[in-house]
């Protein structure tokens, strides 16, 4: 056998094996582009907002969730951008007792828009309310405690699925007790496609100070953009919120939802 005619076999067979590789190579990397699809968060969602999923997604979180091995960027708020008069009012660990609807009714008296963080404890407890928050137009969003991930997405995942379970509203706005957020939890946040909001005012309503010092601390500080904190557990809190209003109002200033405020896209849109 000829040396040219060893060589120009060798040549075939080398094509063969690198069409092969290629080949192999595109089939697995399709193959992963599929596994994490299937992972992803915003898939979920979508598919949630034709009926609930035949899984509940605190499960899907738990089993999805470790499949993403990406670092996500942390989406973090404690204030709005816009340089115009607005602001937003948030009331925290809701729906609570009689103060809840106290808020709402003066928040529909008023024609204003609010956010409240719910606690998954209370929207078992007074679904009613949380059902009310939806109706009347305002952001409803879990809030949790300090967690390790798998803790963070069961966490997520159990008040999701109440919030869902009795007022088919989806939810993508976060916000973390105290304030406090670490890096780890931060990502599994974002890598769930919720934004993490804080504020920029806290009037400390929660140690008990007067209706009178409620209305001080948050209207002699007031700018644009700010995210107002309250805490619907607070009798003194409610009984501030008419004067709040009208004293912001009166200097221009213009109340939104945390979504509007800070023009985040709603679950439905991601």
């Amino acid at each position: 056998m000829s040396k040219r005619y060893i060589a120009v076999l060798f040549a075939v067979g080398l094509f063969f094996v690198l069409c092969a590789f290629f080949l192999s190579t595109k089939s697995l990397s399709e193959r992963l582009s599929d596994k994490e699809a299937a992972a992803s968060p915003v898939g979920n969602q979508a598919a949630a907002e034709t009926g609930p999923p035949n899984t509940s997604r605190k499960d899907f979180l738990l089993a999805e969730y470790p499949m993403r091995v990406k670092k996500y960027p942390l989406n973090v708020f404690s204030k709005g951008i816009n340089h115009t008069k607005v602001i937003a009012l948030t009331f925290d660990d809701g729906p609570y007792g009689e103060q809840t609807p106290r808020i709402l009714d003066i928040l529909e008296e008023k024609g204003i828009k609010a956010t409240f963080f719910v606690c998954g404890k209370n929207v078992q407890v007074h679904p009613d309310v949380l059902r009310r928050i939806v109706i009347e137009g305002h952001d409803d969003h879990p809030d949790f405690c300090t967690l390790n991930s798998q803790q963070v997405v069961w966490q997520v995942g159990r008040t999701t699925e109440e919030i869902y379970k009795h007022t088919g509203h989806l939810i993508n706005l976060f916000r973390p007790p105290f304030g406090s957020i670490n890096q780890n939890a931060g990502q599994v946040l974002a890598s769930l496609n919720y934004y993490i909001v804080k504020w920029s005012i806290d009037p400390s309503d929660y140690l008990g100070i007067s209706t009178q010092k409620i209305v001080e601390r948050i209207t002699e500080h007031a700018s644009n953009g700010d995210i107002i904190l309250q805490h619907c557990t607070v009798c003194n809190s409610a009984e501030a919120l008419p004067s709040i209003i009208e004293i912001l109002q009166s200097r221009g200033f213009q109340f939104l939802t945390i979504t509007k405020l800070l023009e985040l896209p709603t679950p439905a849109q991601m």
